[in-house]
Formats: structure tokens, sequence, C-alpha cells
């Protein structure tokens, strides 16, 4: 009888699970990089970084860049303010990619990821730490990278988001002369895990995202459509979602877009409801 009733618990189990619910469509898949590419933008980064130009400029370059760290824990007296300082290292950098082309003056930005590596793994004294990081700890906390000071995002994310902090600091977009996998990690993670980041910015970092080839873009656009209250696009991305990946999971929560849509257009009916309590 034991046996019966654990069988009959079992089997009414596997069938909640297998029937499909309608769920909302809350959290986004994972970022995911891969491994081979990662392996190789730190190995280009690597060779870079090595051969960065070692002249007055640049080493005066990669000052101004450290300065700006010290600008923003304020531990700078009678310093220039923060834009100030990015306007002065665009001005340098634009000078740099003249006089020794851009490779060149890029591999300064490899130079730096270095430097953050060295601050990371406390290689270097904490004075020279808070130079190379400035505000960037907070930056990462604010984006859900790091908690505490523990790293939550891939390691790769961080290096990459420091790259985009360097490109601000001398005039350049976030995600200029990135490698495909950058991009990814880049907007993958502004995408799909900075949720402090209203919908709207994140669906068009989910863009840039799918342009650079991330994955699960439609699942991720069906989330974000719906957190944005956009119930249709949602079950327009979920359709699609689930025709490309089938799962209990996608059927899920496109059962939950699907209420959400029609619990709207219910309201939307009832406000149109004329004098003989009819729809017209």
């Amino acid at each position: 009888m034991l046996y019966a009733l654990l069988a009959l618990t079992a089997a009414c189990f596997l069938v909640l699970c297998i029937v499909p619910r309608a769920l909302a469509p809350l959290d986004s898949p994972p970022l995911v990089l891969d491994r081979a590419e990662v392996a190789q933008a730190i190995a280009a980064d690597a060779k870079s970084a090595k051969a960065a130009p070692q002249t007055p400029d640049a080493k005066a370059l990669t000052e101004s860049f450290l300065s700006l760290g010290d600008i923003e824990n304020q531990t700078a007296q009678n310093a220039a303010s923060p834009q100030i300082q990015r306007q002065s290292l665009a001005r340098s950098f634009q000078k740099l990619v003249h006089d020794a082309g851009e490779p060149a003056a890029l591999g300064l930005r490899s130079a730096a990821v270095e430097a953050l590596e060295a601050a990371l793994a406390m290689k270097i004294s904490d004075k020279e730490a808070q130079r190379v990081l400035g505000l960037f700890p907070e930056a990462l906390d604010r984006h859900r990278a790091t908690h505490d000071g523990f790293e939550i995002a891939p390691h790769f994310v961080l290096r990459t988001l420091y790259k985009a902090r360097w490109n601000i600091a001398v005039g350049l977009a976030p995600d200029y002369k990135l490698a495909p996998v950058e991009l990814q990690a880049y907007h993958g993670w502004l995408a799909l895990h900075a949720i402090n980041l209203g919908p709207e910015p994140r669906a068009h970092a989910l863009r840039d995202y799918a342009a650079a080839g991330g994955r699960q873009v439609s699942e991720a656009r069906g989330v974000l459509a719906f957190l944005s209250h956009d119930y249709k696009d949602s079950v327009a991305a979920l359709e699609q979602a689930e025709k490309e990946s089938p799962s209990l999971r996608l059927r899920n929560w496109l059962r939950g877009a699907h209420v959400a849509l029609e619990a709207v257009h219910g309201q939307e009916s009832l406000g149109r409801l004329d004098s003989t309590g009819t729809i017209p």
C-alpha cells in the first residue's frame, strides 16, 4: 500500500511538472560566452599590451587616465573635474593616434586592462589600485556585476566593462573596437543582467547583443517586453523562442504572456462598453 501511495504521489508530481502553467516571464537567460573566443581575446590583449608604445606622449596619456581615478576618488588636490579630465584625455588620445596609429594607441587600453588585473589580484599597492579603479567598483556594483565586492559576472565581463570605461575616458563609444565576444560580454551583460537599468536601455543593449551574435535573444526579448508591459511583443518573441528551443519553461512563460495580453484586452473592452452594456 505504501509503495502504491508513493508511486501515485510521484505520478501526480510528474503530471504537475509536465502540464503547462501560466507563469510570468521575469528572468532573462544567462549570459553565455564561447570559452575559446574569450581565451583568444585575452591573449590578444596580452600581445597588444606588450606592444603598447612607451613614448612620452603614451606615458602621459596613461598617467592622465590614472589621474582620472584620483579625481573620482577625490584624492587629488586642485584637480580638474572628471569631465575636463576626459576632454584632455580625448585630445591626448587623438594626438597619439595621429602620431603612432590607432592600433598602437589602443595598446594602452590593453595595458590598462593588465593593470586592472594586477589591482584585482592585489599585486600593486592600495594607493595605485585606487588610481586604477577610480569609481569602477561602484559601476560594477550598480550594474550587478559584483555584490559586496564579490564577482557575480564572469570575470571576462569585468575586463570588458573596464575597456568600456577606458573608451569613454578617451572620448570613444563604450564598445569601440571591441572583439565580437567582448561586444557580447558588454551588451549581453547590460541586456540580460543589469536589472538596475530600465527595460528600454536593456532592450537597446539587447539589439546590440543580437548583432554581435548573442544567444537566446528571442527569449530575452520576450522577458524585456513583458517587463515593459508590451505583452503583444512578449507573446511574439516567446513564440519565436519556443520554436527555436522548445521547453516547458518557455511554454509556461508564453501562457503567462498570453494571460497578461488577454487581461489588457479585457480591460480595454470594458472601457468601450456603450450605454446598453454591450461591447460595440
